[in-house]
C-alpha cells in the first residue's frame, strides 16, 4: 500500500468513528410542526463531497471509484489530491449528460402531486424548507440503489426522511434513461413520496419518537454501496446507535444519527429516518444495553 494510500485510510477511520461530528436526528418539535412544510425546487446549499449533480434536476449520483482511475492509480500511484479532481471532473461530466434524459422522471412534480392536501402544507412563510432529492448509489458491480429523500430545515432544526426504493438499476441503464427504466422510477418516487409523507406526518404528530426503545447497529448498500475510497469494503460499513422506531414482517423504520457533512460515499446519507425493506439491509443487530 502507498504512504499516500495509507494515510487517507487513516484519515477515513477517524472520520467514521469519531462521536464529535455526528448529528443527532430529532424528532419533529411541536412549534416547527405548526409552522408546516414547504416544498422547494431547489438543491442544499451544503452537499456531501464525493457527488455528481444532474444539471437542473433533484438527481445526485454517488459513483464507485472510476475504474479507469483505479488502473491508472495501480500502475502509477498518485496523492489523493492529485486522483479526487480527476475523478470528480469525470463523474461531473457523465452527470451532466443526463439532465434531459431525467426531465420525465421528476421528483419535484411527482412529490408535490403525492403530497397535495396534506396538513403539512400549511401555506406559511416560515414554513420549513422541504426539498425532494434522489440520491442513485453505485456499488462496486456497476449496479445502482436509488433514495428518496425528503430535506426538511429552519431555524436550527434538520430532518431528513428517507425512502430507500426497491428497484435497482445497471449502469448502462442510469446513463440511457430509457422508457422502461424511467417508467419503473416514476412508480418507485410515487410510492416513496407516499411513504415519506406518512412519516413526515406521523413525525408532526410526535409519533416518531422510538418508542420501540432498541438500538441497533445497522448497514445497507442504499448509505454506502462501494468500497469507501476504495479501501473499505461497504458490507463492513455500519452504523451504531439507531432507534427503531417500527418493524414489521417485511420492513423497518429507524431513526439514525450521521454526519451529512462526511462524503457521499463515506456515509452521508446515514443521518434520518429511515424507511427499509429488510432485504436492502446487510446488517441489522442489536446494541447491548451497557
Amino acid at each position: 500500500m502507498s504512504p499516500w494510500r495509507a494515510l487517507h485510510l487513516l484519515a477515513l477511520s477517524a472520520l467514521l468513528t469519531a462521536c464529535a461530528t455526528t448529528r443527532q436526528s430529532v424528532p419533529l418539535a411541536p412549534d416547527a410542526a405548526a409552522r408546516g412544510f414547504q416544498l422547494v425546487r431547489a438543491l442544499p446549499e451544503a452537499l456531501p463531497s464525493e457527488l455528481s449533480k444532474v444539471p437542473d434536476t433533484q438527481y445526485l449520483l454517488v459513483f464507485a471509484e472510476s475504474t479507469v482511475l483505479a488502473v491508472v492509480d495501480n500502475l502509477s500511484p498518485l496523492p489523493v489530491s492529485v486522483m479526487e479532481p480527476i475523478e470528480g471532473v469525470y463523474h461531473d461530466h457523465v452527470a451532466g449528460q443526463l439532465k434531459d434524459r431525467y426531465a420525465s422522471a421528476d421528483p419535484f412534480a411527482i412529490a408535490s402531486e403525492r403530497l397535495q392536501g396534506s396538513p403539512l402544507l400549511t401555506g406559511r412563510a416560515d414554513a420549513l424548507h422541504t426539498v425532494p432529492l434522489v440520491y442513485l448509489v453505485e456499488d462496486s458491480e456497476d449496479v445502482f440503489r436509488a433514495t428518496l429523500v425528503m430535506r426538511a430545515e429552519g431555524e436550527g432544526w434538520m430532518g431528513r426522511y428517507l425512502y430507500h426504493m426497491p428497484t435497482t438499476y445497471t449502469d448502462t441503464q442510469v446513463r440511457t434513461a430509457g422508457p422502461d427504466m424511467l417508467a419503473s422510477l416514476r412508480s418507485d418516487l410515487q410510492q416513496g413520496s407516499d411513504v415519506l409523507r406518512e412519516l413526515m406526518e406521523r413525525d408532526a404528530r410526535g409519533e416518531l419518537r422510538g418508542r420501540d426503545g432498541r438500538r441497533v447497529k445497522y448497514g445497507s448498500y442504499h448509505i454506502v454501496g462501494s468500497r469507501v475510497s476504495g479501501m473499505l469494503p461497504a458490507s463492513l460499513v455500519n452504523f451504531a446507535g439507531a432507534q427503531v422506531i417500527e418493524e414489521g414482517a417485511d420492513h423497518v423504520v429507524l431513526r439514525s444519527p450521521g454526519n451529512p457533512a462526511s462524503g457521499a460515499r463515506e456515509g452521508a446519507l446515514a443521518f434520518g429516518v429511515h424507511h427499509f425493506r429488510k432485504d436492502q439491509l446487510h446488517t441489522f443487530e442489536p446494541m447491548s444495553a451497557n
